[in-house]
């Protein structure tokens, strides 16, 4: 499976002009990595799969499209909360697609 991505540091956010930043500039504490990938609503065995891939990636965040309020999608929900990752994942309505955000650092 090809893997494209980024890598974002978070002193790539900050102003530089600002010396009072409580941010440490050490550009290792500060990379951030992100996974986008759109799940296309998976039934409960494509899931499955989807998640034990998706645990073996080293990105802190994980952003997943194409989720509605099914079987599937609430199985990643609840299997990354069993490992201890925060998941934010709003329900759909009825047919509607949403979001899932999956990551090992807290989310406010």
């Amino acid at each position: 499976m090809k893997k494209d991505g980024i890598t974002l540091s978070l002193y790539d956010f900050l102003d530089e002009k600002d010396s009072t930043s409580p941010v440490d500039k050490n550009e290792d504490s500060l990379l951030f990595s992100f996974f986008c990938w759109n799940i296309n609503n998976p039934s409960l065995k494509r899931a499955r799969n989807q998640a034990a891939w998706l645990r073996k990636q080293s990105a802190d965040v994980f952003v997943l499209t194409e989720c509605k309020h099914s079987e599937g999608c609430n199985f990643l929900e609840k299997y990354f909360q069993t490992f201890g990752y925060y998941v934010v994942f709003s329900k759909p309505e009825k047919n509607e697609y949403g979001v899932m955000i999956i990551s090992k650092h807290k989310l406010t």
